[in-house]
């Protein structure tokens, strides 16, 4: 909240109000009276005030009343209704304390301090600042009391030196802060004297005020400086000797003295000249800034600081022409002779900077001692001759209307153009023989070992425009260069800072070397199917670097197509090269390039690169070793007579060879098949060996129908093997159930889907009815079993139960069957049990059926 008061205060006129006896200037303050600051406490009272210095009392707390004072860093800690405002000076170590008074009901002075060291007849002024800290609109007093001071000086007998009275000052609405000010002059054989501050005012509400920033300052008449240079204002010229003067007799001095000063930190310091006590100095090798004044005082007041008063400050201001900043002049050494001719008034009108050749004169000089002294101008200096890589020359920068001169440095760059060969031969080849081809210029740099980080690189097809590097003419399609007219074109070579060489290229045609009808065929199998495979071109240049004598000198390049060849466009770096752009089969253009100039030697369709089918291998899968057996024989069907077999088991030993091979136990073996091309492509199969053996019937179930032809059966067969099943012996079913069978013998058939045998077993099939009633009609009044014939007929045996397994009836099927009695008694009507076996008990077949009554 007050940092923000401060800014509305710095933004508030003061009210000035001034009683002068002085007619001159003021010194520095030789007394000041600020109350401090809490920099060091951060306290916002300060200490009570020496003793002897008031008669009111101090408090430190926020209630001042009547007769009281404090020390604050602001007024709202007087009273709340003080105005809430800082100090007047607020300085920069903390925040400032001022003098805060209640005054008190009876007038009289309540502030005097004695201020010691003065000047005896010496003027001095007088100064405070004064503040009504009662807000105006403060509702609490009926009869608001204004203030009224009196600012008063006396001697040590109590004599008046000067006073100042403020009348009545009303209370306002905001914080203001009236400076006051009276000249009194301290009389002889006095060097102390009393500040006295007195309220001249009532005490009651209000006449409440805050007093900061007392001071005393030495009057004097002093003269201003005078300069001997006219244009001392403007500025003056660095080696000038000058003169300044003052006037003894506008001082108020009986006997003046004066003493010269000088400062060099923009007037925070100043230091007397040795001897420099009269009304003029002289001076020269001044610095610009530098400020010169001159201390007056009585001569017998020499030794005391308080009696001197200082004239305002001479500034030196150095006037020099302010020079442009040229760049540097490059000029490039064609010749190479380490010498260059430099015109160095080009450097005129930058370094004139705006202004005329009537206003500026420039002369150019080769050290900066010659610049300043004017002494051993160059002469000619349109042609200046040098013959260093980089040195700098003075100009001398003269103001013709004032005589001022500026020196400044231009800098020279005598620069070798890029060494390069003055010839080059760059050989194309020519497959067609017409004599015109295209030329990749684009390499001919980095054959030349040119940088191009380093380089720019142009051709020309005229010699003209290359020697005057015209690069609007230069090629433009450098990359893919026809010779229609050309044998020769030329090369600049660049550097950053425009300096070139020129290079001659001749433009050779090759004629091919390899007879047209040479291929190199690379093979490789086509191991995904698809065509594709990978190519080792490694291989081919070996084969190619055979063709010549010596090789060395040489590089293989591979491409797609022969103008990408010609052009050295997407070029095959990856020797293990894929040929994913066309399947089954590519040629491949080859390059022959000098590695010395990078020239074509040969180019042609020199690589072909043949895929490989793999051989076709058919085998069966499963196979099947027999329960009993040895071995069983694995064969590959199909075979081709140029393939070589080869068979492993499943630990990867190769135990046979041959389309044909024996084992002896199960598992998986692979067969392989490989080509006799040169790559020797090769697939395989795999063979999976299984156990398997002959069935065993372990029984056949038989359920017998009631009525003739619908009898079913189901085999029971046991083994190790794929089994499938037949009541014929010739239509064989998956299914070991057959239905709707007759009563009577039947052989079964069961065999080895794998091949290991069938087994055949006799079986009997009996028909009963499921129901029969003997009540004496004639229909179904016995129970028999039926449809046995031949051997099961003769040797069957029928038994029937009751439920609870008692035997109540056996006969043979060739009887008149049962009538549902037993011991002559009629059963009561039921469910019974039947089994049919033979005679050596075997089941033939079993069942029930109904006795109805």
């Amino acid at each position: 909240m007050f940092r923000y008061l401060l800014l509305f205060l710095l933004l508030t006129v003061f009210e000035s109000v001034t009683a002068q006896l002085c007619g001159g200037n003021y010194g520095e303050p030789v007394f000041t009276e600020d109350f401090g600051n809490n920099s060091l406490t951060g306290a916002i009272y300060g200490p009570a005030l020496p003793a002897g210095v008031t008669t009111y009392r101090y408090k430190s707390v926020q209630d001042v009343q009547d007769g009281e004072y404090t020390i604050s860093i602001n007024g709202r800690y007087g009273l709340d209704s003080f105005f809430d405002t800082l100090d007047h000076t607020d300085d920069d170590e903390g925040e400032g304390y001022m003098l805060i008074v209640n005054a008190d009901y009876d007038t009289g002075a309540f502030y005097r301090r004695t201020v010691s060291g003065l000047c005896e007849g010496q003027v001095f002024e007088f100064s405070a600042y004064f503040m009504n800290l009662l807000v105006s609109n403060f509702q609490y007093c009926d009869n608001v009391v204004p203030n009224n001071i009196i600012f008063q000086v006396e001697d040590g007998n109590g004599n008046v030196l000067g006073n100042l009275e403020t009348g009545d000052i009303n209370s306002t609405s905001t914080p203001q802060w009236r400076r006051y000010s009276f000249d009194f002059r301290v009389p002889s054989g006095v060097d102390s004297v009393e500040v006295v501050l007195i309220n001249n005012g009532p005490g009651g509400c209000g006449n409440d005020l805050a007093i900061d920033d007392i001071s005393f300052r030495a009057c004097s008449s002093l003269s201003d400086i005078e300069a001997s240079n006219a244009d001392f204002e403007s500025g003056v010229c660095k080696d000038d000797a000058l003169t300044l003067e003052l006037d003894p007799a506008g001082n108020p001095f009986d006997n003046p003295a004066f003493q010269w000063q000088r400062s060099v930190d923009d007037g925070n310091t100043w230091i007397d000249l040795n001897g420099e006590t009269g009304s003029q100095l002289i001076i020269s090798g001044f610095e610009e800034g530098w400020q010169y004044r001159y201390m007056a005082f009585e001569a017998s007041n020499a030794d005391s600081p308080n009696c001197m008063v200082a004239s305002q400050p001479a500034i030196i201001s150095i006037y020099a022409p302010e020079a442009g900043t040229p760049d540097p002049m490059l000029i490039c050494d064609s010749d190479r002779d380490g010498l260059g001719i430099f015109n160095l008034t080009a450097f005129d009108e930058v370094l004139r900077n705006g202004r005329s050749d009537a206003e500026i004169m420039i002369t150019y000089y080769e050290s900066l001692n010659d610049a300043s002294t004017n002494t051993n101008p160059i002469v000619g200096p349109e042609t200046y001759e040098s013959n260093s890589p980089t040195r700098s020359v003075y100009a001398r920068l003269t103001d013709i209307d004032k005589g001022c001169y500026a020196v400044t440095n231009v800098d020279l760059e005598l620069h070798q153009p890029p060494a390069v060969p003055l010839s080059f031969e760059y050989d194309q080849c020519d497959p067609d023989g017409d004599g015109i081809t295209f030329y990749d210029l684009s390499r001919i740099p980095g054959i030349l070992s040119l940088d191009s980080s380093l380089y720019t690189f142009y051709f020309y097809t005229d010699l003209n425009d290359a020697r005057d590097n015209f690069v609007e003419s230069s090629i433009v399609d450098i990359a893919a260069f026809r010779n229609d007219a050309f044998s020769t074109i030329y090369l600049n070579t660049v550097d950053e800072f425009g300096c070139f060489d020129t290079t001659e290229i001749t433009l050779g045609i090759t004629a091919i070397v390899l007879p047209a009808d040479f291929e190199v065929v690379l093979s490789a199998c086509d191991v995904n199917g698809n065509g594709v495979a990978q190519f080792d071109l490694n291989s081919a240049i070996a084969e190619l670097q055979n063709t010549f004598s010596d090789p060395s000198g040489l590089i293989f390049k591979f491409y797609h197509s022969e103008e990408d060849a010609l052009l050295g466009l997407n070029e095959i770096t990856d020797l293990n090269y894929v040929n994913s752009n066309s399947a089954f089969g590519e040629i491949l253009i080859v390059k022959i390039e000098d590695a010395n100039n990078g020239g074509c030697v040969d180019l042609g369709p020199y690589v072909r690169l043949q895929i490989e089918l793999l051989p076709e291998i058919q085998v069966i899968s499963p196979v099947y070793l027999c329960d009993g057996s040895r071995s069983v024989v694995l064969r590959v069907s199909g075979n081709d007579p140029t393939y070589r077999y080869e068979w492993y088991d499943a630990t990867g030993h190769l135990f046979a060879g041959g389309t044909r091979a024996e084992v002896f136990s199960e598992g998986d073996y692979t067969v392989k098949a490989i080509s006799a091309s040169p790559e020797k492509c090769e697939s395989e199969a795999l063979v999976t060996v299984l156990r398997s053996s002959q069935p065993v019937i372990a029984g056949v179930e038989i359920d017998d129908g009631s009525i003739a032809g619908e009898n079913t059966i189901e085999v029971i067969a046991t083994g190790m093997g794929d089994y499938e099943y037949s009541i014929d012996g010739i239509n064989y079913v998956e299914t070991s159930e057959f239905e709707g069978l007759s009563g009577g013998k039947y052989n079964i058939y069961v065999r080895d889907r794998n091949g290991c045998g069938t087994t055949v077993s006799e079986i009997c099939v009996v028909g009963f009815p499921n129901y029969f009633s003997p009540n004496g009609d004639g229909v179904n009044d016995t129970w028999q079993a039926y449809g046995l014939n031949g051997d099961c007929a003769d040797h069957a045996i029928v038994f029937v139960y009751d439920r609870y397994g008692k035997l109540l009836k056996q006969m043979t099927t060739t009887g008149s069957g049962w009538d549902g009695n037993f011991n002559g008694s009629p059963l009561p009507a039921s469910d019974y049990w039947f089994r049919v076996e033979n005679l050596d008990g075997t089941l033939i077949s079993k069942g029930h059926f109904t006795l109805k009554r």
